[in-house]
């Protein structure tokens, strides 16, 4: 072999080694075999001959620079011609990477003869002509730069319809023209989106290459995933097989001439037309190509792209065929989907909505509503049902605006062909539709419905907050141009009403009630109304996108059809009630009980809607009575349906269970809605006792839960529902759509259960609710074993109306009946009464244990109840190390522990500790066991034990506590508990100086004090003789004369300071609340709305609490082992991903494990990391935190703190 060809292959084999890796002149010299002063020549050779760019990395290391390198291709003229034709299309159809195709030109030219050379040259010449964009050039030679060397990408994409560009970081696999536009795209994985991206080149406004690299995985195959591909866009779903027929003559000849995609089917058809079908990936990229062939062709398939293409054929009509056009208002649209579009005419969206207004009225409204609503307006409810159809048809008027109409993007052109101008908006905010509809609509209901100015303003202000807030005359103040528009757009909304008007045909002249109460009631149901109405008559599901223009009167002909359906499959209609009650024994399968039978003889005929507060000792049947009375009032009245009132999720659920077993034996032959209303009810096990129907799903009879009103602000728009006193609190506070709920209860008969257990900031709350209860025509039945005499006289006065009332006292047990503008209280026979025997005992660990073990010698099962769950925690491991029972007859209960695990444990204590058999057997309950607990034992579970002991609580709750001590009547308890006997523990320090604790925290001193007082020399009470001297010795007004003067001084500054406390705490409920029914300014002037309760980045003063205490977080307690996070601490269940949104069979699993912590150091450690990325989509754990342990142990990140 000659020198000159060694000298030769060596060069390539140089150049072939330094494309692949940094080499220094010795380590090549090694690898060729020749000395190093020769690899350095030829090096430099290559530098200077060949025109190859080195890098040096490190000392002395060089490789070549990819991204200025290519190979040497030999071409042939043809070869060259092709890419020459390639280039050519791309300099005039593209815009980006103009400097690299001019010098791509100039060197094909080189290789050609004339006279093509001299077309090259010009080509190019014209290209660097040409004005060039520097950033466009830099984001070429970016992504270029990126895909050559493997590197990862820093993109700012702006979407076409995106609002504001974003960043990404993505792997740059392909970069792709398309092969019917003038774009250049880039493919590949998003960090952003988690997804195969395509990101059009022109779009991109800066690129960056990291140093990151990427590696194209082996399995990616480019062929594969744009094989169904028009261009280069990539459907998420199966592709759909796209249907044309062209007509014959040039155009069908001219889709034989050529393959326009690899997976076309052509077929002739007899009149010389053709039908060429694909499957496509993603229709949308073939719109332009579609277009270009005009009135040639026909879309046969799918149907989506034949209405995209209708309804833009209809935009084009508006603007070019003006006679017998459409009226210019029938363009403005309601609804519209810029991805296919479709759109949906306003007018057509308010027919629907008010058509389904009249429709509910109609058939879904109880008859007791009708009535009254009608009767507020002094009309029959037919004529009511036309006004009130009507009216909730206007809510939507505002979109006829230009603000509201400039925002889809196809609209503005045909708009402003018929003559609607959109004014400058000059960077001004854009009022929201709702607030156009309250200034426009009270002029037009002036005018037309001839309605009392003022009067129109409330009803448009009513209307115009259907999406959750009531619009503010200061809203009204600030609308400008853009908002308004001129006089076309007035004219516009003129014409709309009119029409409706035509077609509703409400009576007129109309006007509100004078009397403020009534008024303001008619328009919070009013709000309520239009916005179900409006979210029914907007399931595009149902309500489909329809722009053909037709007859008002036949579309809303053919529209009600549709709304009758909706209303069907959403569970709307169905159960109603009917007017008829059965007795008693029929529902219960047995007799009343002389308490039920006396309320019954009173409260069933009382005037509707009525007040009864009945107050018993626990275990008499409180809750049968109230099931019972609800019902008969139901049916007379012709009311909607029942919701009860609990005080916890855990008695929610409990309640739950016994109102589903009520209402089986009440209604077995239709079908019935029941839902539970709280934060857990979609992870509890209780639900299965009804059944679940999705949206289209109907049942003939037997419980039934549709899942349109799953949602939180819906629940209460169903029948019947149970759940916590939250919920319906709710609906006086100042949040989105709270009218919403108010309307859900209206109508109903609402029991409440448990009230002593409401503190002062939620009887605010309360009290406020009582009084827009009745104005809403909902009777209510309250329900307590215990209930202090002022708190009874102040929800009467509530209930009434009234500053404060004179109220007999009546003996306990009793009920009180509001009915009309009287109430009085009446006694009930008294049950057997039953004397407990009680003790103090020093609060410490010996005395706690000792006395355990001396009255659980025989066995025996007792509980020990705590006010805190700190508590609770603490006593539970002192009996644990104690070992007086087994490890399984050791139980701890408290409201803090994970859902997962609360339900196993209250399962456990309701098998082993509740109700007994016929025979008074209890073969679950154990011959010796120790509850440790807190207030949730003592809140409507029905439990029995034989021996307590519980921390000093107030009086009324120390009464309740007892109410779970020797309960049941059973065939065996141990000798020495045969007596009921209960242990409350001494508060430390002397009575002129006590130190409560914990408890302090919890309760209010002075009550836990005169608590104390009033209990310290008794040894036995006995109940119910002694209730009421008991709860008016601690809750009567403050006597300090009557105190040793030891205690005298003390006990008046804490019950000053209790005073103080609750006055704070209605300050703070009076801030929160929806004014009450008398409010001048209800609708016009509403309070600011506050933020989502469970969010903890919301203040604490602008938070929707139903509960005034601190601020919480919810925790997800996971569990690490060697092989990753688990649920559980043995590593058993699913692994979890915490970098990955979980899949929705793992949601509940998550949130069954949350625990609520309220410690301030660890919520201001843990709260400025959420949202948790991976779980911000998911509506169930947005706001709650993954946290993991290890060895039972979990520490926050700087170390302060570590729970177990």
């Amino acid at each position: 072999m000659s020198k000159g060809l060694k000298r030769a292959l060596r060069l390539q084999e140089m150049e072939r080694l330094y494309l692949q890796r940094a080499f220094s002149d010795a380590e090549m010299a090694a690898r060729l075999g020749v000395d190093r002063t020769v690899i350095f020549r030829d090096r430099k050779e290559l530098e200077e001959v060949n025109h190859i760019v080195f890098i040096e990395e490190g000392s002395g290391r060089y490789r070549i620079d990819r991204r200025q390198y290519l190979s040497n291709v030999r071409l042939t003229i043809h070869e060259a011609l092709s890419l020459y034709l390639a280039a050519r299309r791309a300099s005039q159809q593209t815009r980006m990477g103009q400097r690299p195709m001019a010098n791509a030109l100039e060197k094909i030219a080189q290789a050609m003869r004339q006279p093509m050379t001299e077309n090259l040259v010009k080509s190019a010449e014209a290209i660097w002509a040409e004005q060039m964009r520097q950033e466009r050039e830099a984001v070429f030679e970016a992504v270029a730069n990126a895909w050559v060397e493997g590197r990862r990408l820093r993109v700012l994409y702006q979407g076409l319809t995106a609002r504001k560009p974003y960043w990404d970081r993505m792997s740059p696999y392909l970069i792709e023209p398309s092969p019917w536009s003038d774009s250049v795209y880039v493919i590949g994985p998003s960090d952003v989106l988690g997804e195969m991206v395509t990101y059009r080149m022109d779009r991109i406004l800066k690129a960056v290459v990291s140093t990151e690299s990427y590696q194209i995985p082996e399995d990616f195959d480019e062929g594969a995933m744009l094989r169904y591909a028009w261009g280069v866009w990539r459907g998420d779903g199966e592709p759909q097989e796209v249907v044309l027929r062209f007509a014959a003559g040039p155009a069908a000849r001219r889709v034989l001439e050529s393959r326009w995609h690899p997976l076309e089917e052509v077929t002739a058809l007899a009149d010389g037309g053709v039908v060429w079908r694909a499957p496509i990936a993603e229709w949308r990229e073939m719109l332009p190509w579609i277009r270009g062939w005009g009135a040639d062709v026909e879309v046969l398939a799918p149907e989506a792209l034949k209405q995209r293409l209708q309804s833009e054929t209809q935009r084009l009509a508006a603007i070019y065929l003006t006679k017998n056009a459409p009226p210019s208002w029938f363009w403005l649209w309601a609804k519209a989907d810029t991805q296919s579009g479709r759109w949906h005419p306003l007018i057509y969206h308010l027919i629907d909505v008010g058509v389904t207004a009249k429709i509910m009225w109609e058939t879904a409204l109880s008859e007791g509503e009708r009535e009254q609503f009608a009767g507020l307006f002094n009309l029959t409810t037919e004529e009511a049902g036309n006004l009130f159809a009507f009216f909730v048809a206007t809510h939507d008027l505002g979109k006829a605006g230009p603000g509201f109409q400039d925002k889809v993007p196809f609209a503005r052109p045909i708009l402003q062909n018929q003559g609607y101008d959109f004014p400058s908006t000059r960077g001004l905010h854009v009022a929201a539709h709702g607030v156009v509809t309250a200034w426009a609509l009270p002029d037009l209901l002036e005018k037309h419905l001839e309605m009392p100015y003022l009067d129109a303003v409330h009803v448009a202000h009513a209307v115009g907050g259907h999406h959750g807030v009531w619009p503010k005359d200061s809203d009204m103040r600030g609308l400008h141009d853009y908002d308004r528009g001129g006089p076309l757009w007035n004219q516009a909304r003129d014409a709309l009403l009119q029409a409706l008007l035509e077609l509703f045909n409400p009576p007129r002249p109309v006007r509100l009630p004078r009397n403020r109460i009534e008024k303001n009631s008619l328009l919070m149901f009013l709000s309520g109304f239009t916005t179900a109405a409006d979210w029914i008559g907007s399931m595009d599901v149902y309500f489909q996108y329809e722009s053909r223009f037709m007859t008002l009167a036949r579309y809303a002909e053919m529209v009600a059809q549709t709304a009758q359906q909706a209303l069907e499959e959403t569970g709307w209609l169905g159960w109603n009630s009917a007017g008829e009650t059965p007795d008693f024994a029929e529902v219960f399968h047995f007799s009343p009980n002389a308490m039920q039978q006396r309320l019954f003889d009173v409260a069933m005929g009382a005037p509707l809607p009525a007040l009864v507060i009945l107050e018993a000792p626990t275990g008499g049947g409180k809750t049968e009575a109230a099931l019972y009375l609800a019902d008969v009032w139901l049916q007379r009245s012709r009311g909607k349906g029942m919701y009860i009132a609990m005080p916890t999720q855990a008695t929610s659920n409990q309640m739950f269970g016994r109102t589903a077993r009520f209402l089986q034996n009440r209604y077995p032959h239709v079908p019935v809605q029941l839902h539970l209303a709280h934060g857990n009810a979609a992870w509890t096990d209780q639900i299965k006792m009804v059944r679940p129907l999705q949206v289209g799903e109907s049942a003939e009879d037997g419980l039934v839960a549709n899942a349109w009103f799953l949602p939180r602000k819906r629940t209460l728009l169903a029948p019947f529902g149970v759940g916590t006193v939250d919920q319906s609190l709710m609906s006086v506070l100042q949040t989105r759509h709270f009218f919403l709920r108010l309307f859900g209860l209206e109508h109903k008969v609402v029991i409440f259960d448990e009230v002593h257990a409401y503190d002062t900031y939620m009887s605010e709350l309360f009290l406020r609710l009582l009084r827009w209860l009745r104005a809403m025509g909902a009777s209510v039945i309250i329900l307590s074993a215990t209930l202090p005499e002022r708190t009874r006289r102040t929800m009467i006065a509530s209930w009434l109306g009234k500053p404060d009332i004179h109220l007999a006292d009546g003996d306990y047990p009793r009920f009180t009946l509001a009915a009309g503008a009287e109430a009085r209280a009446f006694s009930i026979p008294q049950p057997p009464s039953r004397t407990i025997q009680m003790a103090w005992l020093d609060d410490d660990s010996e005395a706690l244990t000792s006395t355990l073990a001396e009255q659980l010698k025989e066995g025996g099962c007792a509980a020990v109840i705590c006010n805190t769950v700190k508590r609770a925690q603490e006593l539970y491991g002192v009996l644990k190390q104690a070992r007086l029972v087994d490890d399984d007859n050791l139980i701890l209960f408290h409201a803090r522990t994970p859902f997962v695990w609360r339900k196993g444990i209250e399962g456990r204590i309701l098998k082993a500790f509740g109700t007994p058999g016929a025979d008074g057997s209890s073969p679950h309950r154990p011959h010796k066991a120790i509850v440790v607990a807190t207030q949730v034992i003592e809140q409507s579970l029905d439990l029995d034990f034989d021996l307590m002991i519980t921390e000093l609580a107030p009086i009324d709750l120390i009464i309740q506590r007892l109410g779970r001590l020797h309960r049941h009547q059973r065939s065996y308890r141990p000798a020495p508990l045969a007596v009921p006997r209960a242990f409350i523990l001494r508060p430390r320090g002397e009575p002129a100086h006590p130190d409560f604790g914990l408890s302090q925290h919890v309760y209010a001193e002075y009550l836990l004090w005169q608590t104390w007082l009033t209990l310290q020399e008794r040894s036995q009470l006995t109940i119910p003789d002694d209730t009421l001297s008991l709860i008016d010795a601690v809750y009567g007004d403050f006597q300090p004369q009557d105190l040793p003067a030891e205690v005298r001084d003390a006990l008046e500054q804490v019950h000053d300071a209790m005073i103080q406390a609750f006055t704070a705490d209605r300050h703070q409920a009076r801030q929160r609340l929806v004014p009450g029914p008398e409010d001048k300014y209800l609708v016009t002037r509403p309070r600011d709305v506050l933020g989502e309760d469970d969010d903890p980045n919301v203040h604490e003063q602008l938070r929707a609490v139903t509960r005034l205490i601190g601020p919480t977080l919810n925790l997800v307690c996971l569990h690490r082992t060697r092989q990753g996070v688990f649920l559980e601490p043995d590593g058993s269940g699913p692994r979890i991903d915490l970098d990955a949104e979980p899949p929705r069979s793992l949601v509940k699993a998550l949130v069954q494990r949350t625990i609520t912590v309220q410690h301030p150091g660890v919520i201001y450690r843990l709260k400025d990391e959420l949202p948790h990325p991976a779980w911000k989509r998911v509506a169930a754990l947005r706001y709650s935190l993954p946290i993991v342990f290890e060895n039972g142990h979990y520490t926050l990140p700087d170390g302060s703190y570590t729970l177990t």
